[in-house]
């Protein structure tokens, strides 16, 4: 099974596939734990459980590793040290529209995680 390439870059690829990932995992989560719902089972909710931890580990441990490979890659490739590209299989108007949606997947999965990790007020401790 061939992956589409997005990018000439190996790490840029796996960036977007990471996105990709993450979106998967946050949608069940999003719809387990966002939306209320009378009958939610414990299976749902483990799954959800498991799936909020994978979505941290993968956002907080493995991302900021392939930002900085990018960053090594680049430089790498402008020193010579690494001559030989990907071929891209995608129309460049199709890649501006997938960076736009990778960047817009990290950025909600950053916002949902710094609201849902902020610690309770006193006056929201007081009413429970």
């Amino acid at each position: 099974m061939n992956f589409p390439i997005f990018n000439k870059y190996l790490s840029v690829n796996t960036l977007i596939y990471i996105a990709i990932i993450e979106l998967v995992l946050f949608l069940p989560i999003a719809s387990f734990y966002i939306v209320p719902c009378s009958v939610l089972s414990s299976i749902l909710f483990w799954l959800g459980t498991i799936n909020i931890i994978l979505l941290f580990l993968i956002h907080y441990f493995i991302v900021p590793f392939f930002l900085l490979l990018v960053l090594i890659e680049f430089c790498l490739r402008k020193t010579g040290w690494i001559a030989k590209t990907l071929a891209v299989n995608i129309p460049i108007k199709y890649q501006k529209y997938i960076y736009l949606i990778t960047a817009i997947i990290y950025i909600a999965v950053t916002i949902v995680g710094i609201i849902a990790g902020q610690p309770m007020t006193e006056e929201e401790l007081r009413y429970d």
